[in-house]
């Protein structure tokens, strides 16, 4: 697997998009939604003769071992160590942090981009895991508000070392860079792949890359379908870590922003019940051998 998936340089100079799929192996849809994305960005040449591409895209494969084995991560998660010193025992994920890093700062001060977004691809070990995570930054939660999915506001407070963390308002060459992650589904449900495009292009369209009605829009029409009936904007009010994700046991059926109450019996954790300290809705409950949140719980508002 190439580093970088691809590239979409425009006839105009303008904004610069750049994704990032897969930081956890396990998570592919992210990295094929870039392929058919660049797949679309093509064909819309050939089909729209009036189609005019401001700006450029790239792609980008984030743990490339990690994807190559299906797993989260190898050695240490590749999206928890941004900004931390690497040690020699998980030089692989540190390895990779750094070259991802050159090609991000590479691609920002090679043009004169008018705006740079970094949007990071991901999906949940739960149905139903669809949202968006902004920066406390404005234009962060302007793009995240646009993905027509829930947004939950604080969650970048929760979650240290992270790649988007990392390069909220950082200034390269420039250019100030909002970046948001994006989570498209369950991991090996197909329309995740979907939803991962769907995001994709409402960000272009939201940084004037492409015109509104450029690159077909059913992808768009499943993301806000599938989000029909899930709350805007949620904050996390809990989040529950664990130590070992191997002796962690969720309950099985719980799906992402389902309904729970205080007290529901929700998990094992080395045989240790693990019940809901609060009402709320369960996002991210985790159903996979690595990590280590548990499940978080969230309030809407």
């Amino acid at each position: 697997m190439d580093r970088i998936i691809g590239q979409y340089t425009g006839s105009e100079k303008g904004p610069l998009l750049i994704a990032v799929g897969g930081l956890h192996g396990n998570e592919h849809a992210g990295v094929e939604g870039i392929k058919r994305l660049l797949f679309l960005l093509n064909r819309e040449e050939i089909i729209n003769p009036g189609f005019v591409f401001k700006g450029e895209f790239i792609g980008i494969a984030g743990n490339k071992m990690a994807l190559e084995n299906k797993v989260r991560f190898i050695d240490k998660d590749l999206n928890r160590i941004w900004g931390t010193v690497g040690d020699q025992e998980s030089a692989e994920e540190y390895g990779q942090m750094e070259t991802i890093t050159a090609i991000i700062e590479q691609s920002i001060t090679t043009y004169a981009h008018t705006q740079v977004v970094l949007l990071d691809l991901h999906t949940t070990s739960a149905p139903r895991g669809i949202f968006a995570v902004p920066t406390d930054l404005e234009g962060s939660l302007f793009f995240a508000e646009s993905l027509h999915c829930p947004v939950i506001i604080n969650m970048m407070d929760e979650l240290k070392g992270t790649m988007v963390g990392y390069y909220a308002g950082k200034i390269i060459g420039g250019s100030t860079i909002s970046s948001l992650a994006f989570e498209s589904g369950q991991h090996d449900d197909p329309l995740s792949i979907t939803m991962s495009v769907a995001a994709l292009v409402n960000c272009l369209r939201s940084i004037g890359c492409v015109h509104e009605d450029d690159v077909e829009g059913k992808h768009d029409d499943v993301l806000k379908a599938y989000a029909n009936g899930l709350p805007s904007k949620c904050r996390i009010i809990y989040k529950h870590h664990i130590q070992d994700a191997s002796k962690y046991q969720m309950l099985p059926g719980f799906e992402g922003f389902q309904k729970i109450t205080a007290g529901q019996l929700l998990a094992y954790d080395d045989g240790v019940e693990v019940r809901a300290p609060m009402n709320g809705r369960i996002l991210m409950p985790l159903y996979q051998q690595k990590g280590n949140e548990g499940f978080f719980i969230v309030d809407e508002g």
